[in-house]
């Protein structure tokens, strides 16, 4: 009896000593993920990224996403710097032209452009009471442009499809889209390049009118690839399961966004504090998926173009720029 007593006090002591143990065990911390910075750019090509925050899928997928607002002329820098570690999505001459003087520092993801069926994304636009229908009516006039890239394409287009070989139409470049406004108000210019979301302004869709719609994909190629998102390569290779998992929720937000397309633009509009839009006019960039390679015959293409139009130093070889494993 006595031999049984002690056991069982025995058995209590371990019992006790074990639920000391586990009692003043430190508990592990749940770690919380470290933070994506992601500099986006006021301009209708971000919507995938900031719906995707805005619709909690960044956190679904446990990642946690911080976005960084940046300028056009700091996009690129920002990124290469450091200061973020992607960016929403940026020209293809910018990229490129990036890629080839810093090789192997920048990988494409989130690839998106225009095509001829779907939303408008660039537009010439012209007075309302103007005679101009399409761009062959312009040979020979002054077309205002917001940057050096849309005055090629522009060129590219006057030249190989409306025979301008001797370049009698004006391109002028006007780096301000409020100048192009003013220049078609004082009659200035005759027409001018606006795309999103300028394009979706109540000044353009009240005081001006379309007469060419997504322009590039119309003449040159259809779809028309004219950009894609960027990360920083080392962060990538640090941090692969984070940047698939944040591949997945920009699928995600895509395809949301295919069958709720006014909330993806209102969570833009929102997101900026933008006054002068309307959701229904901004347009939306045709993206297959977060992960999408265009085809190397329209990559060559355009690569081709931009090194002719000496936005390139020279052709290269760009397939380390694109998605990998």
């Amino acid at each position: 009896m006595v031999t049984a007593f002690r056991k069982y006090n025995s058995v209590l002591y371990i019992s006790f000593l074990l639920g000391v143990i586990v009692t003043c065990t430190p508990q592990k911390e749940r770690s919380v993920p470290a933070v994506v910075r992601v500099g986006v750019l006021q301009h209708g090509s971000a919507i995938p990224v900031i719906f995707a925050q805005d619709s909690g899928y960044f956190a679904k997928r446990g990642v946690n996403v911080r976005l960084i607002p940046v300028t056009p002329d700091q996009q690129m820098p920002s990124l290469l710097r450091g200061d973020v570690d992607l960016i929403s999505p940026s020209s293809f001459p910018v990229i490129l032209s990036t890629f080839q003087q810093n090789p192997g520092k920048i990988q494409c993801f989130l690839v998106g452009g225009e095509s001829k069926s779907g939303d408008t994304l660039y537009g010439i636009v012209v007075r309302p009471n103007s005679s101009y229908k399409t761009l062959a009516d312009l040979v020979g006039k002054t077309i205002g442009s917001a940057s050096k890239f849309t005055s090629v394409n522009l060129r590219n287009v006057l030249r190989f499809k409306f025979g301008d070989e001797a370049q009698a139409t004006t391109v002028r470049e006007l780096g301000d889209r409020a100048l192009l406004v003013e220049g078609l108000q004082n009659g200035t210019l005759d027409a001018a390049v606006v795309d999103q979301p300028a394009l979706s302004s109540k000044t353009i869709q009240s005081e001006f009118r379309v007469i060419e719609r997504n322009f590039r994909a119309e003449y040159l190629f259809d779809p028309y690839w004219s950009g894609a998102g960027v990360a920083n390569t080392d962060w990538v290779t640090a941090n692969r399961k984070t940047y698939e998992e944040f591949l997945d929720a920009i699928d995600d937000s895509l395809k949301e966004s295919a069958t709720h397309p006014i909330a993806a633009k209102e969570a833009f509009i929102r997101h900026f504090g933008v006054k002068d839009v309307e959701a229904t006019s901004i347009g939306l960039y045709v993206y297959p998926n977060a992960r999408f390679v265009p085809p190397e015959s329209f990559r060559r293409a355009l690569i081709k173009m931009l090194a002719d139009s000496k936005l390139l130093s020279a052709e290269f070889d760009d397939r380390e720029l694109f998605y990998r494993r």
